[in-house]
């Protein structure tokens, strides 16, 4: 769903800039719904609670030499999926597939272990602050990234449960919606594949936001302005001082 309206900049702060399509008391206000205990917040995990682990972990993994073949063959798929899709979002997730297949999934378990600690990397500033101000909502991780890095996040940030490897993602946020009785949403995200979380649930009447969460918020408004509701940086500080007033 198109959302065509005035943005309003509630933050300026550098760096920590908050814009959304409600006026700064309005925001706070709509934020501080999202509290109850009959709300949902969800979660994207790369690039929206730290920097992207899945691709760091395909660095990572390329440059095993004991994996040579594997990587060759990644590298060559990884060329040919950005020459075919326009899309970046839909080769990096097909590329990140494919790696898993010929270069995570032939590791020992003890390698595979390894890996993801070294690709782990800091969630963004303020997202804990901010997650406390949800302390009574039900709070989740839909990725498609891998379990073991889904299960890290959620316990780092003390999530109610994360789910990794989803590729429906509207189908399972309608479904945690219909299981929890929930009657409002609030999603985080960096992709459209992320803002599409809400469209089914909002076709029933529940609650909905979207945040963007960006490395430019400037380029966030130009992209998604038509889908989310509020833009964030990678920083979740200023969202975090606005919801305490």
């Amino acid at each position: 769903m198109k959302l065509e309206r005035k943005l309003y900049q509630n933050i300026s702060t550098k760096g920590q800039e908050v814009v959304s399509i409600y006026p700064t008391a309005t925001l706070a206000e709509r934020l501080n719904t999202y509290q109850s205990s009959n709300s949902l917040i969800v979660f994207d995990l790369d690039d929206t609670i730290c920097d992207s682990i899945g691709r760091k972990m395909v660095w990572q993994g390329l440059k095993r030499r004991q994996s040579l073949a594997g990587n060759i063959k990644v590298g060559l798929y990884a060329l040919r999926e950005y020459i075919i899709l326009t899309d970046p979002l839909e080769s990096e997730t097909a590329i990140f597939k494919y790696w898993l297949e010929k270069v995570y999934y032939q590791l020992s378990e003890e390698e595979q272990h390894q890996l993801v600690d070294r690709s782990k990397t800091t969630p963004y500033s303020g997202i804990e602050d901010t997650l406390n101000n949800f302390s009574q909502a039900y709070k989740t991780i839909i990725s498609r990234n891998i379990f073991p890095v889904v299960n890290w996040a959620q316990k780092e940030l003390n999530l109610n449960s994360g789910q990794a490897r989803v590729y429906n993602k509207p189908g399972q946020v309608h479904s945690l919606v219909l299981w929890g009785q929930r009657n409002k949403v609030l999603v985080f995200g960096d992709s459209p594949l992320d803002f599409e979380m809400v469209d089914s649930v909002r076709r029933l009447g529940v609650q909905t936001d979207v945040v963007s969460v960006a490395s430019s918020v400037k380029k966030s408004v130009r992209k998604y302005r038509g889908q989310a509701t509020i833009h964030i940086p990678r920083d979740y500080r200023g969202l975090n001082e606005l919801m305490k007033g």
